[in-house]
């Protein structure tokens, strides 16, 4: 399964995200590092969803970015199948 798959389903089982995708971002040191669109439910910060899913998962792939949105649309998955 693909990381970015598992965060989203990470973050799908917190109460405050009705929807969330998770794509690679741009990072200098990096190279790229998990992103999450988020459309809320209810009130949370992108600080305390980072901290949530931070507990769930190992260090490795953590969300490092959150971004709250009206609605999830249009993003390509992630994953390489390859």
């Amino acid at each position: 399964m693909c990381v970015h798959t598992i965060l989203e389903d990470v973050l799908l089982t917190h109460p405050a995200v009705m929807d969330a995708a998770v794509v690679p971002s741009a990072d200098e040191r990096t190279g790229g590092v998990p992103m999450a669109f988020i459309v809320p439910r209810g009130s949370t910060s992108p600080r305390e969803l980072i901290a949530w899913v931070a507990e769930q998962v190992s260090p490795y792939p953590r969300i490092r970015r959150v971004e709250f949105v009206d609605a999830i649309g249009g993003f390509a998955c992630a994953c390489s199948n390859g």
